[in-house]
């Protein structure tokens, strides 16, 4: 604890209120009931509708695909003289109609498969492997198919070398009135449950009840971000106002499930609101203010091509509100926290004492939860970086580039929300708390 939050501390702690122990029995009791009507509204809420654009590509067009997407065109670079031209089948043009004879787009699913066994042999461009695939999953689980793949080195969009035993994904479509499989990616979600029961299996052990609270929030959070939130964004919602009120949403039930119904929830809730809420106005007005479109990665350009009637700026804005929301909540909750037990080890503190000493804790966290936002997104831009590095782009391009700015503003925003939530949540707690 600071030295200069001792002096608020009395010689000896007093018992608990028991009122106050009460109150928090009743919470203890109704909680589970709360939430279980939380989760049911949560899960019931239907997801907007599915909206898929479809983009044409003409045949020779130049694209960069990833192995497996068969219904575009794949253009190679020309063979060298004496080279042998290698088949591919994602090179095939696909019919495309419906039951009326008009193109429509190609239906497709995807399944697990299991490689049993592989014949491979060396081109001059470096590998043609046939296997065979057990297929694991769907309605077609247990056949066996025959599927190409192709490895030539340096080539990020062939880059698979298939083994016995390896897990993969299948892309299958109807061609013909029969499915036609073929390799889409090497499978990689196994890896991510294992990592996520991990991830659950510690909460468990160090945060016992409060760690089972913290799975529960991070599913609801899920669960608000993909059923709720992107379907808005979808169909064309207002990103800034669909993301600051799934942002509150957020912040309320979190905090609520691990803090439960008090004083402290009530002070964590107000200031971290308020500091989300400054952090998107604050990314809305500097963001017009240096002309930011919000176009600065690739997949914001694919999207605006597919999508022209989002709001690709809005969408920026929306990022940087949910970008900041971790942090700014953590921030919250440790004032919220610390003025908490401040209060309950010295009842007879007053107002302007207990909200200085809550910012002067807040004071300490705001250095370091500052650097873990300016690094996450950092992190996030190492390759870019290091690509404008390898080039010795001028300083002056780079800071005015469009995806650098934004991810600049990202980090300011994000810091200035977190550093006047200190302020806001420190003083709702000194009210809320008082006498």
């Amino acid at each position: 604890m600071p030295e200069t939050l001792k002096k608020f501390l009395p010689a000896k702690i007093s018992s608990k209120d028991k009122f106050e122990s009460k109150i928090f029995s009743v919470s203890a009791k109704i909680l589970p009931e709360v939430l279980l009507i939380l989760l049911s509204l949560l899960l019931v809420l239907p997801a907007a509708a599915d909206t898929a654009a479809v983009s044409a590509a003409e045949p020779g067009m130049e694209i960069e695909i990833e192995q497996g997407e068969h219904f575009l065109t794949y253009q190679d670079e020309a063979p060298e003289a004496g080279q042998e031209e290698v088949y591919r089948p994602d090179q095939e043009e696909i019919p495309q109609t419906d039951q009326e004879g008009i193109p429509g787009p190609v239906e497709e699913d995807y399944f697990r498969g299991e490689v049993l066994e592989v014949e491979s042999y060396t081109t001059q461009r470096g590998l043609n492997q046939t296997a065979e695939v057990k297929i694991t999953s769907g309605p077609y689980a247990g056949n066996v198919v025959t599927i190409d793949n192709y490895y030539e080195e340096h080539n990020r969009f062939l880059d698979i070398i298939l083994e016995e035993g390896m897990q993969v994904i299948l892309v299958g479509f109807e061609q013909g009135g029969e499915m036609e499989f073929h390799l889409q990616d090497m499978a990689r979600d196994r890896g991510l449950l294992w990592a996520g029961l991990l991830l659950g299996a510690a909460l468990l052990i160090v945060g016992k009840i409060k760690g089972l609270k913290t799975i529960i929030t991070l599913v609801i959070t899920g669960v608000i971000i993909i059923r709720v939130m992107l379907p808005l964004l979808l169909e064309g919602y207002p990103p800034i106002p669909v993301a600051t009120l799934s942002a509150l949403i957020i912040i309320t039930v979190i905090l609520v499930i691990i803090g439960g119904f008090n004083a402290k929830t009530a002070a964590a809730i107000l200031g971290t609101g308020s500091g989300v809420i400054a952090a998107g106005i604050m990314a809305y007005y500097v963001g017009n203010l240096a002309n930011l479109t919000g176009l600065g990665t690739q997949e914001a350009q694919m999207l605006a091509v597919g999508q022209e009637t989002l709001d690709i700026t809005g969408l920026l804005y929306a990022g940087i509100i949910i970008g900041a929301l971790g942090a700014i909540t953590d921030v919250g909750m440790s004032v919220a926290s610390s003025a908490f037990q401040i209060k309950k080890a010295n009842p007879a503190i007053r107002f302007r004492e207990l909200t200085a000493a809550a910012i002067e804790v807040g004071r300490d966290v705001m250095g370091t939860m500052a650097n873990t936002l300016i690094l996450a997104y950092v992190g996030g831009a190492i390759p870019f970086l290091l690509l404008l590095l390898q080039n010795q782009i001028h300083w002056l391009r780079i800071i005015n580039m469009d995806f650098m700015a934004s991810e600049i503003l990202s980090g300011i925003a994000g810091t200035l929300g977190l550093v006047l939530a200190i302020p806001v949540t420190a003083a709702a707690a000194g009210f809320l708390l008082r006498k």
